[in-house]
């Protein structure tokens, strides 16, 4: 009776054992996808502030073609067509930053769904530990 109750323990604490490999794995690949994302969003970011600096440097383009409009009619062509490009180029800024909060959210789901599955697979460490201090207790009755 022991030796059959040692024999199925053994093969219970091989299987927690597989399990436990496979959950550590899965939060392998988890970590890996994280850092992925935690490597996008700070690309993302620096993205965003490269983006805010230019439209910064577009307005004040643009604030100095205004004063230059004031100062002389026959410039108004020159400043005009600087508004223009500035208006264009912040609008390529603009859709960047949103290209980037897009990747920013996805990331951000991606971070949520490897927790949920970091969770479980400590949920399923945490089984397969009890399920070995109940076959050593059973060794040792």
């Amino acid at each position: 009776m022991c030796i059959q109750r040692i024999q199925i323990c053994s093969h219970r604490i091989q299987m927690c054992s597989q399990r436990i490999q496979i959950c550590i794995q899965r939060i392998q690949i988890c970590i890996q996808r994280i850092q992925m994302c935690i490597q996008r969003i700070q690309i993302c970011s620096h993205r965003i502030q490269i983006c805010i600096q230019r439209i910064q440097i577009y307005i004040q383009r643009i604030q100095i073609c205004i004063q230059r409009i004031q100062i002389c009619i026959q410039r108004i062509q020159i400043c005009i067509q600087r508004i223009q490009i500035c208006s264009h180029r912040i609008q390529i800024c603009i859709q960047r930053i949103q290209m980037c909060i897009q990747r920013i959210q996805i990331c951000s789901h991606r971070i949520q769904m490897c927790s949920q599955r970091i969770q479980i697979c400590i949920q399923r460490i945490q089984i397969c530990i009890q399920r070995i201090q109940i076959c050593i207790q059973r060794i040792q009755i």
